[in-house]
């Protein structure tokens, strides 16, 4: 559903679509003809006569409406028609409307929980209701409306009121956008709201009577009754006046009605008239027009058939070369063809496909046209190509039957010369096979039972020989299989009888070489152990001269003096009493005096184990003695560790405490913090750090030199008990660096931080300065002097001194200008607009702007420091004219002229799409936005337009952002040699560096050329990490580096 007068507050009036719905509307041309009839004065005459007949009522009627209004107004609130059922709508001097909505109303159902009231009879077949509208569409739609439904989109009146719960008896705007009139009246009718008159001051009602006091005399009670006939005589004369007034205005309104209505006659058909002309017009043109088509239709039509005519000719011609071309190539590729078979033919198979040809040419030579001649030559030159082919082929053939007699000449030779081989290889075969029986013979010798009752030496001799006779026989083996590898090309070509030979002596080898292998590490294990048994023979024998050494009696034992003898000399040690004795016993034969020689062995290792008895009493008693001095030592130990672990307390509860304070380096904590106090906290913290990290490295110096001079028994020990304050020196580092991380990254937020607010300060800085040179109507260099109180670079002072006192307020825009041309459409309407005879002229005054924000003093101080991004300690000129320079960049292609004034200019020249231009005057705002600009491509300057009358933009803010399309380097200097004189005197950070292709630069000073290279290069600031420096634009062959992003 549509909002009330969503349609109807488009039209001329605010009635057009409902009047003209109903009957009442004034259309053009012959609409409006044929609407001055009957119904135009069925719509004026008998409206109005109703209307007013309602409107202007005998005065005890006047004087009741009056009355009820005052009582559905109290306390000076909007008069209101109360819970009435039935109300009347007088007045309304409207020509139109008054006839649709004069008349009764009865309560009919609600709207947005407020009555509705519909008109008792129809107007013209349409319902005349009154009803509410609440804000869902919008303010300016909420109110109380007449119209021809609720909610409809056609409207007569309207009433802004949105708290009267009922309509409004007053205050109605007839048509909706119009003024109030203030004839228009609702007067409630019965119900609720139809109150009773209140009684006048020396007036009481008819029929009322009052009571008397006793005693009062019957001539005070006539009396009383003539001066109330008196006042109902003048009450009749004053009724009487009323009426009399009502009717001479009714008349004089009327006059008026009729002077506009004839007005209004006049002037419809004087615009029925120029539409009648305007239509005549048009038809002649359409005429011409649809004459002019039909002639150019034609021509196209004879051009066609000719074009037709020509191509199907064309076609024709294109057809039959074709055909002739197809059988030209069809004979051509045919007697190709038999020639390729020629040339390509064996010797048996030649005569038949030169025959071939032969016929084939007879055939096609004639239909090969223009290619006769051409084919012939070919033909010829082919049969001679061909016939030397076929001498070739046999010579060929008779060099490979010669070829084949000698490969058969040379491979009987190649056999003979095989078979000798495998003669020569079987008897190599044969001496490995002799070798072979030595070796098993000399491995025979070293058997156990050969080598049972020989010396070691004798055992030694058997296995020099053994080892002689294995060398033999893997060299013999070795021949063999060498022999073979050597002779393989000529054992290729064996005969079937030789390589069956071969087969077998090859078998023989191998058996030999595998039996050669086992022999060799079988005889080896038989030799190793018959030196051994040797070798413990001989031990054997040199243990029984010892026994025979020490028993001194000769009595074939050894008693307690001769053991004590051996063990003091063999092994070094004296035996005590009980260990001797318990040898003796433990090794003696019953009744014997000592041990037997049968036992020596086993004695002299239970003097062994008896010895190092004696020395683990001795190395007993030597660790007891060290285990007193370590705990010694241990005790000395602890006692340090301990008071490094009370000071290591001491710096826990430091770090803790700097732990603390960053807690609030999180981003939760962070969002209400400015980028000052982050700051603040992060520069506290880094104190905290800076002043704990010393204590730090302090504790674990200590932890380290309890460790020196350690006994190497108390490593284990040490490891073990300081592990707790190695721990927990060892975590502080890590802890300060984590928090130190957290401080760096805290940092960089708030960098971010500091680099948004100045960023907002920044615009608004800007803004003030571009509105003070707008205002004062200032070149860039005359604000940036005023900054600069002349000077060449800006001290603090004077730049907030200029914030203080620079332009604030923006100048007030001009007034929309009105258009000078209208369509036909648009004249129209606007004669349906002066047929209203309440129509007021409205112009739109244009509302002064606000005032621009000003920053703080403290923030123009932070923004003061970083404009000095070079950190000389000032802000220069340069810097500020880059920051007083309006940047524009062409969007749409526009022209470049010598003035202000559009229909007075002359064209420069055309802007091009993604030109630079500097703003030098405005931009000045009107019906087309216009500066005066600089281009940066040739230096003209001139007027353009910003943005045209229909809000077409043609420049944009831009063009001070450049992007890297090809890799370069920016450097300190202008020059690329580093000559400049700046460079011996100032002193910058290092700013050379590669750009790489996308990064972003910000232009500080426009390019222009290095007469050394011929390079076009600018100075910029990149936008990643914030350097600033000269990079080359345009090589001096043309290569682009940077372009306008």
């Amino acid at each position: 559903m549509m909002y009330p007068g969503q349609q109807g507050m488009r039209q001329p009036g605010g009635f057009a679509q409902g009047g003209a719905a109903a009957g009442y509307g004034y259309g053009g041309g012959q609409q409006m003809q044929q609407q001055r009839g009957a119904p135009m004065a069925a719509a004026c005459g008998g409206g109005t006569a109703a209307g007013y007949g309602t409107g202007y009522g005998g005065a005890p009627q006047m004087q009741q409406q009056m009355q009820q209004q005052r009582a559905a107004s109290p306390g000076g609130a909007e008069p209101e028609i109360g819970s009435a059922t039935q109300v009347n709508v007088t007045g309304c001097t409207h020509a139109t409307v008054g006839g649709i909505v004069r008349g009764s109303y009865s309560r009919e159902g609600s709207n947005h929980n407020k009555p509705t009231y519909k008109k008792d009879q129809k107007v013209n077949g349409l319902d005349v209701m009154i009803y509410f509208w609440d804000e869902r569409d919008g303010v300016a739609f909420s109110g109380w409306w007449f119209g021809p439904k609720v909610g409809g989109d056609q409207v007569w009146a309207y009433h802004p009121s949105r708290t009267s719960q009922t309509p409004p008896t007053k205050g109605w705007k007839v048509p909706y956008d119009g003024p109030v009139d203030q004839s228009f009246l609702i007067t409630p009718m019965g119900g609720a709201g139809a109150q009773q008159q209140p009684a006048m001051p020396g007036r009481q009602p008819a029929g009322f009577q009052a009571p008397q006091p006793a005693g009062v005399s019957q001539r005070f009670m006539q009396g009383g009754q003539q001066a109330q006939q008196q006042q109902q005589q003048q009450q009749q004369q004053q009724q009487q006046q009323q009426q009399q007034l009502q009717q001479a205005m009714m008349q004089k309104q009327q006059e008026m009605m009729k002077a506009k209505q004839e007005e209004m006659k006049r002037k419809a058909e004087e615009q029925r008239l120029k539409y009648q002309e305007d239509q005549r017009l048009k038809m002649e043109e359409k005429k011409r027009q649809q004459e002019e088509m039909q002639r150019k239709a034609e021509e196209a039509k004879k051009k066609a058939a000719e074009e037709k005519k020509r191509r199907e000719e064309e076609q024709k011609k294109r057809l039959e070369q074709m055909k002739k071309q197809q059988e030209e190539q069809s004979a051509l590729k045919e007697i190709r063809q038999k020639l390729q078979k020629v040339r390509a033919a064996t010797i048996p198979a030649y005569e038949q496909a030169e025959k071939e040809l032969k016929e084939t040419v007879e055939k096609k030579l004639e239909a090969c046209g223009n290619h006769k001649v051409a084919i012939q030559a070919e033909i010829d030159k082919g049969l001679v190509a061909a016939k030397e082919r076929q001498e070739t082929l046999k010579d060929n053939e008779k060099k490979a039957e010669e070829k084949k007699q000698e490969l058969l000449a040379k491979k009987k030779a190649d056999e003979e010369g095989a078979a000798e081989t495998v003669k020569e290889f079987t008897g190599v075969v044969e001496e490995s096979e002799e070798a072979l029986a030595a070796l098993n013979k000399a491995a025979e010798a070293l058997d156990v039972k050969n080598t049972e009752k020989l010396k070691q030496e004798q055992v030694e001799k058997l296995g020099a020989k053994l080892d002689e006779a294995a060398e033999e026989a893997t060299e013999k083996g070795n021949a063999a299989t060498q022999f073979l590898k050597g002779n393989g090309e000529k054992l290729k070509h064996c005969s079937v009888e030789a390589k069956k030979e071969l087969a077998l002596v090859m078998q023989k080898m191998n058996v030999a070489n595998k039996s050669r292998d086992g022999v060799i590490k079988s005889s080896g294990v038989l030799k190793e152990k018959a030196i051994n048994r040797a070798k413990a023979r001989k031990t054997y024998e040199a243990a029984l001269a010892k026994f025979s050494k020490y028993d001194t009696n000769k009595d074939g034992l050894l008693d307690e003096k001769e053991l004590a003898a051996l063990a003091k000399r063999e092994f070094n040690c004296v035996l005590p009493k009980g260990a001797t004795a318990r040898i003796l016993e433990a090794f003696s034969e019953a009744g014997a005096k000592g041990i037997s020689k049968e036992y020596f062995s086993s004695v002299k290792i239970h003097i062994g184990v008896a010895r190092e008895r004696v020395k683990d009493l001795e190395r007993k008693k030597k660790r007891e003695q060290r285990e007193k001095e370590l705990d010694a030592l241990k005790e000395e130990i602890l006692t340090k560790i301990k008071e490094v672990d009370e000071f290591a307390e001491e710096q826990i509860k430091a770090v803790k405490e700097v732990e603390d304070g960053s807690a609030n380096f999180v981003p939760a904590k962070s969002k209400d913090m400015t980028s000052v106090e982050m700051f603040a906290s992060t520069e506290e913290i880094e104190a905290k750090i800076k002043a704990v990290k010393p204590e730090v490295a302090n504790l674990q110096e200590k932890v380290k030199g309890l460790k020196e001079d350690l006994d190497q028994d108390l490593k284990v020990w040490f490891n073990d008990a300081s592990k707790v304050i190695v721990n927990k020196a060892g975590s502080l580092g890590p802890r300060l660096d984590r928090v130190a991380g957290k401080c760096a990254k805290f940092k960089d937020a708030a960098k971010s931080k500091e680099k948004v607010e100045l960023s907002t300060v920044e615009k608004k800085a800007i803004a003030l300065i571009r509105n003070h040179r707008l205002v004062k109507e200032l070149s860039e260099e005359a604000v940036v002097d005023e900054i600069c109180g002349g000077a060449e670079q800006s001290s603090e002072s004077k730049f907030l001194s200029f914030f203080e006192n620079c332009e604030k307020q923006p100048p007030a825009p001009p007034a929309p200008a009105e258009k000078k041309e209208e369509t036909d459409k648009e004249k129209e309407k606007e004669g349906e607009k002066e047929g209203d005879a309440e129509k007021k002229d409205k112009t739109e005054t244009a509302k002064a702007p606000e005032p621009l924000p000003v920053p703080t003093p403290e923030q123009l101080q932070r923004l003061y420091k970083y404009w000095d991004d070079e950190c000389e300690g000032f802000v220069s000129k340069e810097r500020l004219l880059t920051i007083a320079r309006i940047w524009m960049k062409c969007i749409k292609e526009t022209v470049l002229t010598d003035e202000q004034n559009i229909s007075d200019c002359k064209t420069i020249r055309r802007l091009e799409l993604g030109e630079v231009l500097e703003v030098l005057v405005g931009p000045i705002p009107g019906e087309v936005t216009r500066a005066k600009v600089k281009a940066f491509k040739d230096g003209k300057e001139g007027w353009a337009s910003i943005s045209g009358s229909k809000g077409s933009a043609y420049l944009q803010p831009g063009g001070h952002l450049f992007k890297v399309v090809k890799e370069t380097i920016l450097t300190e200097d202008f020059e690329l040699d580093g000559s400049s004189s700046k460079n011996a005197t100032r002193t910058l950070k290092d700013t050379t560096r590669k750009l790489k292709v996308g990064e972003l630069v910000e232009v500080r000073l426009w390019m222009k050329k290095e007469e050394k290279t011929g390079l076009m290069r600018m100075k910029c600031k990149t936008i990643s990490d914030g350097l600033i420096g000269w990079a080359t634009t345009t090589g001096n062959q043309g290569t682009v580096y940077m372009q306008a992003n």
